[in-house]
């Protein structure tokens, strides 16, 4: 069946599979209309716009038709954009009208300057809309990853959410304000009125809780800033040419952050988060298998603003047996000689991240700058007094 409606853009061309005898366009400057052979009509189009056809086909019957001719293929000028823009996160392309618009919400150098040259390449097509900001921000994470044992979890006085499983987020604002308690500032979340901080404390003390890490992480706005800890497994692998390689498998705890400052002060971040171990008891082919615990999520935060990541669980179990050998193994009168036992234990692993927004400001001249500069102020008032009358 014939359409009603078509969209072409300039130079493309489509065939009907349609027997005319008469044919009618509007707007011929929109498109061009001619048979092939006896029983197709080809369709040119020449210039941005929207017109209509008239068939008069050869069984007697008309057809009118709508074509609407836009400037360049936008659906596919917009994956070529895409893939020009890809390893710069901070810049998006969509279709906005008869145009592809590339856009930011704060740009650094590196990318307005790929933003430019991109839309260089699709003249009258390609819109930018990104403005630079200058040196891009910094953006410093303090993050604190506390492994607790489950049981005692609830001491510290924060009620997770229990009803729900899975990993959970939890924001709580750093009471931090003046510059000395900033430059410890998950020290100084913790710290409210020393209970939190105390309690975690003897938590330690007492074995109920670890600190796995606690890293400072630092990367620009729109770039991403990784922590590992953990190791790697070698795993034997086959290419398509059939050679043997090794490809290593990370695991421990990994923690990804990709932040995004705007002009507010306000931070968008996506932050993964995994621990996973070996397994040792799900080998295939000598190649153990991995116990994974993962979490992603997108968040707002402020400067000083805490993010608490929960609900990352491991579960053990361990089976004890214990008595005299040979004589617990005795049918009716073993128990009596021996004792089996089963722990269950489960740990949660909490991770605090508190992102502060840093100040990317030009460096103040040195000494020696400084020193220059006066020294040619000052010859150049001599040379204004021996020039003066």
């Amino acid at each position: 069946a014939l359409p009603e409606e078509l969209e072409m853009f300039v130079g493309d061309s489509r065939i009907l599979g349609v027997s005319a005898r008469r044919i009618a366009v509007a707007n011929g400057k929109v498109l061009s209309v001619t048979t092939v052979a006896s029983d197709g009509v080809l369709l040119l189009g020449e210039g941005t716009g929207i017109t209509t056809v008239q068939l008069w086909l050869q069984d007697g019957s008309q057809h009118r038709l709508t074509v609407r001719v836009v400037a360049a293929d936008l659906e596919h000028t917009l994956a070529s954009v895409a893939n020009l823009i890809a390893d710069l996160p901070e810049l998006k392309a969509r279709i906005a009208g008869q145009r592809v618009v590339i856009d930011a919400v704060a740009a650094g150098e590196r990318a307005a300057e790929r933003a430019s040259v991109v839309a260089a390449l699709y003249p009258g097509v390609v819109l930018n809309l990104v403005a630079k900001v200058g040196i891009d921000r910094m953006i410093h994470f303090d993050v604190r990853i506390v492994e607790f044992r489950q049981s005692r979890l609830r001491e510290l006085g924060v009620r997770w959410n229990t009803d729900i499983p899975g990993p959970s987020g939890r924001l709580v604002a750093d009471v931090a304000s003046t510059a000395a308690q900033r430059t410890r500032p998950l020290r100084a979340f913790f710290g409210i009125a020393t209970e939190l901080e105390s309690r975690i404390r003897l938590l330690e003390e007492a074995g109920d809780a670890m600190v796995v890490a606690e890293p400072t992480l630092s990367c620009r706005s729109g770039g991403s800033a990784r922590f590992v800890s953990g190791g790697e497994v070698p795993i034997p692998v086959i290419d398509k040419l059939g050679s043997a390689d090794v490809e290593f498998k990370e695991y421990g705890v990994i923690l990804d952050v990709r932040p995004v400052a705007d002009a507010s002060g306000g931070i968008v971040a996506r932050v993964d988060t995994e621990v996973s171990q070996v397994d040792e008891a799900q080998r295939v082919l000598g190649v153990p298998g991995f116990l994974k615990r993962r979490s992603a999520t997108d968040v707002t935060l402020r400067d000083g603003e805490t993010l608490v990541i929960a609900g990352l669980v491991n579960r053990l179990r361990t089976n004890n047996v214990s008595g005299l050998p040979g004589l617990q193994r005795l049918p009716g009168v073993g128990r009596a000689f021996g004792a089996k036992g089963r722990r269950d234990e489960n740990s949660e692993l909490v991770i605090f991240l508190t992102p502060h927004l840093l100040a990317a400001e030009p460096a103040p001249p040195d000494a020696a700058t400084a020193a220059a500069t006066a020294l040619a102020d000052r010859l150049q008032r001599a040379r204004e007094r021996m020039q003066a009358p």
